[in-house]
C-alpha cells in the first residue's frame, strides 16, 4: 500500500496519479485538506482519503462526550502494554480451511475464543451482528476482538492448523 500525506493536496494528487499508473492494484490512502480535495484524490485513484481536520474535530467531540469509549478504543487498537485485547482485521484467504465453517465453530472447543464483531462480505455488505451459525466464505473480512493468543490462534486456523475439513 501507499500513504500519500505530503502538505500539499496538489502534490498528493500527483503522487496518487503516479502510483496508480505504476500499479493499478496498489491500495492508496491519501491526506486531503477539504472535501473538494478528497473528491479529486479519489478521481486520481486514491482508494481512501482522510482529512486530519475532520478526524480531529470528531475526536475532540468524542473525547468531550464519550471519553471512556475513546480510551477503550485507543487501548485495543494500539495494543498498549498491559492490555491483553487486540482489535484486528482478517481477510479469509481463498484457500483457507475456515471458509465454509461457522463463526461458532471458530469459537468452540480448542479453536479460538476471539469475538467476531463484524463480517464484510465479498459483495461489500457489513454485518455488524454476525451470528454463530453464519458461514464464512473465502475473501470475507472479519473484524475480531481478542487476546494476543486468541488472535494468533485465529491466524493459525486461517492457515489450516487445527481445522477439520468440513
Amino acid at each position: 500500500g501507499l500513504i500519500a500525506a505530503v502538505d500539499s493536496d496538489a502534490d498528493n494528487v500527483f503522487v496518487v496519479l503516479s502510483a496508480r499508473k505504476l500499479n493499478p492494484k496498489l491500495h492508496i490512502v491519501a491526506r486531503a485538506s477539504s472535501e473538494e480535495s478528497a473528491a479529486k484524490l479519489e478521481i486520481a485513484g486514491a482508494d481512501r482519503t482522510l482529512s486530519p481536520y475532520a478526524v480531529g474535530g470528531r475526536r475532540l467531540a468524542s473525547l468531550a462526550t464519550q471519553p471512556l469509549v475513546v480510551d477503550f478504543l485507543d487501548v485495543v487498537t494500539r495494543g498498549e502494554k498491559g492490555m491483553e485485547l487486540r482489535l484486528v482485521e482478517f481477510s479469509v484467504p481463498e484457500d483457507s480451511p475456515i471458509a465454509g465453517h461457522t463463526i461458532g465453530e471458530l469459537k468452540s472447543g480448542e479453536s479460538t475464543r476471539a469475538i467476531v464483531l463484524a463480517v464484510r462480505t465479498t459483495e461489500g455488505n457489513f454485518d455488524t451482528t454476525p451470528q454463530d451459525d453464519e458461514r464464512l466464505r473465502a475473501n470475507d473480512t472479519l473484524i475480531v476482538l481478542g487476546s494476543r493468543g486468541e488472535i494468533e490462534r485465529l491466524e493459525q486456523l486461517m492457515d489450516g492448523e487445527g481445522v477439520a475439513e468440513g
